[in-house]
């Protein structure tokens, strides 16, 4: 077999080297976790004893290429530099997922003069690719709310907690080494702040990221834990103080915050995925603008900036997320038709979709997001963004393709049973995000029973009324004033 041999210096500049001048060496290691734990303790191994003089670490031109064979297929990760020269490294496999050989080559030394080296290596990456160490990584969460407290969580092997008017997550995690680690801990810092943005209808960003060679154990005294009910409309905030559930909490310390290897079997994947489209969605619905919003028993009063000059488009790419999200938690459980020409499976997504929301609401809401799937297509596929622009001075117009026949403005008008009905973006991600909920609670922990109606009359409002007292409200029209809001 034939590899194609590239310098990092010069990329343009390749030969074609035949395998057999590689410097072999079996390794015989089964099942992708195994082999990239193997694989970890390999590069660590590396960096311990042939880092080049200037640095800690082996550097990499990582050029990967795959090569078919008969009987083995190839690998080639790229070239690294070391204190003995500069290698291409490849590897071998018969079946995916699994190391049969290993493969390294010079153009400029003999293979004796370097084979020792690398048979030592490998030798002791199998020996101590189970001896870890013990991080501790740190890091502050900032979310859209300044001032946000939140409810103090202890996991096995992470703590939630607020210190000086900030959030922050300290937690533990096993790896070889210390890029092993930091890898490890954006993977799950992007896994928690997707999951918060639905646990809690709030993005969060992590900050700089501490990560020490310690165990760090935050809280010093017994804390019980207090846990948010269920809930629809707006956030999970209790007296200026964020809650998880119970079953939030739950999925954090057995899915995320694990010792080291994050493993996801497929419907896991495909929630997180959708956690991350409803983040990424907020992220979208937060360029609207600075919201301020009045809570009430009854009422909710939302003041918009003057600025909503990108508002179709930012409204359109949240509906496109909210969408995707319902669309790809429910990928596992979705049916499947052969198309008859290329024999491809095909997915009736809208019908998944509906399907979806029927299960936690009703039909009619089925509907109404089956709709609403509608503009996410008409987008993908025209162009035609969900709702039309709307300034200070709005004027009533026709609009044939809309449900009112008039424009859309700033919202989108859907018709369920003959009805028509002004869906606003928070509409959609508030029904979004607690069908989500539900729906992890129900696969991963078996939660069966959702009282829909109480999560809908659970109201907070006080809550809010005492996280926005200290707003000012004030007219953004000329010559028009505020003077006061009566809750209705």
């Amino acid at each position: 077999m034939k590899i194609n041999i590239k310098s990092p210096f010069f990329p343009e500049v390749a030969k074609e080297v035949d395998l057999d001048n590689f410097v072999k060496i079996d390794v015989n290691i089964t099942e992708e976790l195994e082999s990239n734990h193997f694989l970890l303790s390999l590069w660590h191994q590396l960096d311990v004893n042939y880092a080049p003089q200037h640095t800690d670490r082996v550097p990499w031109a990582y050029l990967p290429q795959k090569y078919v064979g008969k009987k083995i297929n190839i690998l080639v990760f790229g070239n690294i530099n070391t204190k003995i020269g500069n290698y291409v490294v490849a590897m071998s496999y018969a079946k995916k997922g699994n190391i049969d050989s290993l493969y390294f080559y010079s153009p400029f030394r003999e293979q004796e003069h370097y084979k020792k080296y690398f048979k030592e290596v490998v030798s002791n990456a199998i020996k101590h690719k189970n001896e870890l160490s013990i991080f501790n990584c740190k890091t502050e969460l900032k979310s859209q709310f300044d001032n946000l407290q939140i409810q103090q969580y202890k996991g096995d092997n992470f703590t939630l907690y607020s210190e000086n008017n900030k959030i922050w997550l300290s937690f533990n995690l096993k790896a070889i080494d210390q890029y092993e680690a930091f890898r490890s801990s954006m993977k799950r810092l992007n896994y928690l702040c997707a999951f918060l943005s639905v646990e809690t209808n709030i993005l969060f960003e992590f900050q700089e990221i501490v990560l020490t060679n310690n165990q760090e154990n935050i809280i010093k005294t017994d804390v019980e834990h207090q846990y948010f009910i269920d809930f629809i409309d707006f956030y999970s905030i209790k007296e200026d103080v964020l809650q998880l559930s119970e079953y939030g909490f739950k999925f954090l310390n057995d899915f995320v915050f694990v010792e080291r290897d994050l493993i996801m079997n497929k419907r896991l994947k495909y929630f997180i995925s959708a956690c991350q489209h409803i983040s990424e969605g907020l992220y979208h619905e937060l360029k609207l603008g600075d919201l301020t919003a009045y809570t009430f028993p009854k009422v909710s009063f939302v003041l918009s900036p003057n600025d909503l000059r990108n508002k179709q488009a930012f409204i359109t790419q949240g509906v496109m997320s909210y969408m995707s999200a319902i669309e790809t938690a429910s990928f596992p459980d979705g049916t499947t038709i052969q198309c008859a020409t290329c024999h491809n499976l095909q997915y009736k997504i809208s019908s998944r979709i509906s399907d979806f929301m029927t299960h936690y609401f009703h039909e009619d809401m089925g509907k109404l997001f089956k709709s609403l799937y509608g503009f996410r297509s008409k987008f993908l596929h025209t162009g035609e963004l969900a709702t039309d622009n709307d300034y200070h001075y709005n004027r009533p117009l026709i609009d044939s393709s809309t449900e009112t026949g008039l424009v859309d403005y700033g919202f989108i008008s859907v018709k369920v049973n003959g009805n028509v009905g002004l869906i606003y973006i928070n509409n959609i991600r508030e029904w979004t995000t607690y069908a989500l909920r539900c729906y992890y609670q129900e696969y991963f922990y078996n939660r069966l029973n959702f009282n829909l109606k109480n999560s809908m009359d659970e109201n907070n409002s006080g809550s809010y009324i005492a996280h926005y007292e200290k707003v000012v409200v004030s007219s953004c029209l000329p010559g028009i004033e505020v003077i006061g809001l009566d809750a209705l």
